[in-house]
């Protein structure tokens, strides 16, 4: 027993040496290192960028750069009928065909209308001769009841007739500017400097009025309109005489333009608000019907000084 404790307090130094030395070490070791702060470099070999503001708001030529849609339209656009229904007798016309102000393009018969006429004058002339009649008859009775020759009741009676003879002469001229104006209306003509896109009659057909009987119909393209759709954000830019650029991707032409009108009101199906521009077309370059693009003229431009 006193060889084993003997033994023990032999070994017990030997073995706490180890145990000291790892103390030791962990004590020894260098403590974690602190973060090091953020540096900004300066140099030239590492340029500082500068934050971007959440504030920071486009140039102006960005601001400027907002396209707006649209689809050119003929300025007018008008489907001819006749006034008095009658028997085609010339078309004078053809589709494509550029026409005049005034100018004939449709003839209709005109025997029974010359007939008329002449039925109306002869009316004239008859109501003439009545008239003349009760004028004379009335301006003799009332010399006669000046001279108190004749009672009043027969001078009232002659100047009802009197009376009754001067309105039958005027409707008799009214018949007879009727029956003239309805003999100008078998001819049909353009009522504006247009183009005709489409015939829909011929020669022998009957041209009716009830129901109508379209003969064709024409466009005035010397000036075309373009209707531009513009959605509520970009309206403040617009007013009349605003200076666009619009350009037609279909065929690379770009042309100067101004703002026509804007409607105070948005579409209900599509919350936009429509402004108008008329596009000057004298030489027939640009068609009806394109698709357009359309955009602010920057300031100082060519185009905007047009």
């Amino acid at each position: 027993m006193r060889t084993r404790v003997a033994l023990a307090l032999t070994l017990l130094p030997l073995l706490a040496a180890p145990a000291c030395g790892d103390r030791t070490a962990k004590a020894s070791l260098p403590a974690t290192p602190p973060a090091r702060p953020a540096v900004t470099a300066t140099g030239s070999d590492s340029p500082a960028v500068a934050p971007v503001s959440k504030d920071a708001k486009a140039s102006p030529a960005t601001q400027g750069a907002a396209t707006m849609t649209g689809t050119t339209e003929p300025h007018r656009r008008s489907t001819l009928m006749p006034i008095v229904p009658g028997i085609v007798e010339k078309v004078l016309f053809s589709e494509g065909q550029r026409v005049k102000a005034g100018q004939p393009l449709v003839m209709l018969k005109t025997e029974d209308f010359t007939l008329r006429v002449r039925q109306a004058e002869a009316g004239l002339e008859a109501a003439q001769a009545q008239f003349d009649n009760a004028a004379l008859a009335y301006e003799r009775m009332r010399g006669l009841r000046g001279k108190e020759a004749v009672a009043q009741g027969t001078l009232d009676q002659v100047e009802a007739g009197y009376k009754a003879a001067k309105a039958g002469l005027s409707n008799a001229r009214v018949m007879l500017d009727m029956a003239r104006k309805a003999y100008r209306d078998l001819t049909i003509t353009a009522p504006y400097d247009a183009v005709v896109v489409r015939r829909m009659i011929s020669e022998g057909e009957s041209a009716m009025v009830m129901p109508p009987a379209p003969v064709a119909v024409i466009e005035q393209t010397d000036l075309l309109d373009l209707k531009l759709q513009v959605p509520a954000a970009e309206l403040s830019r617009l007013s009349e005489g605003t200076p666009l650029v619009v350009r037609f991707p279909a065929t690379g032409q770009e042309v100067p333009a101004t703002v026509k009108f804007v409607v105070p009101s948005a579409n209900p199906g599509s919350r936009t608000f429509t402004v108008l521009v008329e596009l000057p077309n004298e030489d027939g370059a640009l068609k009806a019907g394109l698709f357009a693009e359309a955009r602010l003229a920057a300031k100082g431009s060519t185009e905007a000084a047009r």
